[in-house]
C-alpha cells in the first residue's frame, strides 16, 4: 500500500487480485489466487477514518493457489487453497 496506507495492494497483472473478497466490520480481506505463478497470496486490510491499511499477508507455496476463497469474520480469516484441497 502507499505510505498514507489507503492505496491497496494490487500486485502484478494476472495474479487474480480480488477474485475472493470477505468484508466483516472493519476487516477486509482479499484473495490473489495466482499470485506468484499460482502460488496464491491474500491481504487483511483494516479500515482506518476513510482508508485502509495492509494489516497481513500470506504468501502461498507450490501452486498450492492460495486465497482462492477467503473468509473474514472479527479477528478470524480462513484462506482456501484449491489446488491443495486445504483450508487454513
Amino acid at each position: 500500500p502507499g505510505a498514507d496506507g489507503d492505496a491497496f495492494e494490487r500486485g502484478q497483472r494476472g495474479d487474480q487480485f480480488g477474485s475472493a473478497v470477505s468484508l466483516s466490520g472493519d476487516l477486509l480481506l482479499v484473495g490473489a489466487a495466482n499470485k506468484d505463478g499460482g502460488n496464491g497470496g491474500a491481504y487483511m486490510y483494516q479500515r482506518l477514518g476513510n482508508g485502509w491499511r495492509l494489516q497481513h499477508q500470506w504468501n502461498g507455496t507450490s501452486f498450492e493457489r492460495l486465497g482462492s476463497s477467503v473468509d473474514v469474520f472479527g479477528g478470524t480469516a480462513v484462506l482456501g487453497a484449491s489446488a491443495n484441497n486445504a483450508v487454513y
